[in-house]
């Protein structure tokens, strides 16, 4: 870990709450109005992650916003190629929560108004207004639905 990335770990977890570390300004690209963020380990590149109004997530999330495939694939002796290192962004949207142990990979864009389930694995965009869950992360409901079932448990 090279220190420039030591020390804005260092700056996001000295907040002791959560919305203190979505308060913190200069390590991710945007960060909306209540934002509540866990202690974690910032990914590679903070600066290409978004977060909209409203954003709860859950502890053990891992934003993963590069991959090192390529790393193995030009040193294997096996090929001629050469791969470079995939990028992507991570934009989520307003009125999201993340579950516990969550697995954000690289260039997704998770809507508004979205749910999505503990130890869920997201490999693509998750649409506007749905509860998405599973390995990998696929709609089940409706967040409209999801609420609407909730407010009848109460």
């Amino acid at each position: 870990m090279n220190i420039k990335r030591l020390l804005k770990n260092i700056k996001f977890n000295l907040h002791m709450t959560s919305t203190g570390r979505g308060s913190v300004q200069g390590i991710f690209k945007s960060v909306g109005r209540d934002v509540r963020l866990p202690a974690m380990n910032l990914p590679l590149y903070p600066e290409l992650v978004s977060f909209g109004n409203n954003v709860e997530v859950a502890s053990g999330v891992r934003l993963i916003v590069h991959d090192a495939i390529h790393e193995v694939i030009n040193r294997d002796g096996e090929s001629d190629l050469t791969v470079k290192e995939n990028i992507g962004e991570i934009v989520i949207g307003d009125n999201v929560f993340i579950g516990a142990g969550t697995i954000i990979l690289p260039g997704v864009k998770i809507g508004s108004n979205v749910i999505v389930g503990a130890g869920s694995v997201v490999n693509k965009n998750l649409p506007d207004n749905s509860v998405c869950v599973g390995v990998p992360c696929k709609q089940i409901e409706t967040y409209d639905k999801y609420v609407k079932k909730l407010a009848a448990m109460q």
